[in-house]
């Protein structure tokens, strides 16, 4: 009867620390998805965070874009009236040679 009764005790040990560990491993595993709970928390915040600054940043760039279209516009209106000062200019000089060549007496 002894060697039954040494292997219930050894069985109760070990079905006690087989208990155990899985408490253990029961407490580590909630912990785990607590740290996970926590961490898609803090990304979903992040993520939410990085698309607002995304959109901030869309916007600066179509308002920056509009700003060099406008400017663009502005150049070109400039380089037509540069273009035709230029030509006034030559006209204005090639009357002048020719009224000085051709003087009216």
């Amino acid at each position: 009867m002894s060697l039954r009764s040494d292997s219930e005790s050894t069985l109760h040990q070990t079905i006690n620390e087989l208990r155990e560990m899985l408490c253990r491993v029961e407490n580590h595993v909630e912990y785990l998805q607590e740290e996970h709970r926590a961490t898609h928390k803090k990304d979903l915040a992040d993520m939410e965070r990085y698309s607002r600054r995304i959109a901030i940043l869309e916007e600066e760039v179509d308002c920056r874009g509009a700003m060099i279209d406008v400017l663009s516009e502005e150049i070109d209106e400039l380089r037509e009236d540069k273009e035709g000062l230029e030509e006034k200019i030559g006209e204005l000089t090639n009357l002048d040679v020719e009224s000085q060549d051709n003087p009216r007496d």
